[in-house]
């Protein structure tokens, strides 16, 4: 899963979460430390703004959420991955966006 960010001009980039101590693209594969170990949970905390998240999977079609506003709360959003693997079956994909606070 990658987090991006709406610029100024419209465009959007990869949001730099390392900045704020985090990873961006994220895994659920629980392969090293930075990586989440619930199998489809991720969590960005971000700072307010419209933001993007791109989430791949084996054997699943690419998918690309629509544009997540964050204001004041937490914006919770499932991810439609839609999956062909019997491995991934029954697997469901959860974005979580908690405001950074300062």
């Amino acid at each position: 899963m990658t987090a991006t960010v709406r610029n100024g001009d419209d465009s959007w980039a990869r949001w730099v979460a390392e900045e704020t101590g985090q990873v961006n693209p994220q895994f659920t594969d629980a392969s090293n430390a930075a990586r989440i170990p619930i199998p489809g949970y991720f969590a960005f905390y971000v700072p307010s703004g419209q933001y993007q998240v791109v989430a791949t999977a084996p054997h699943c079609l690419a998918y690309t959420s629509p544009t997540l506003t964050v204001v004041d709360e937490p914006v919770f959003h499932n991810v439609g991955m839609r999956c062909n693997a019997e491995s991934q079956t029954g697997i469901e994909y959860t974005l979580y966006l908690p405001v950074l606070r300062g």
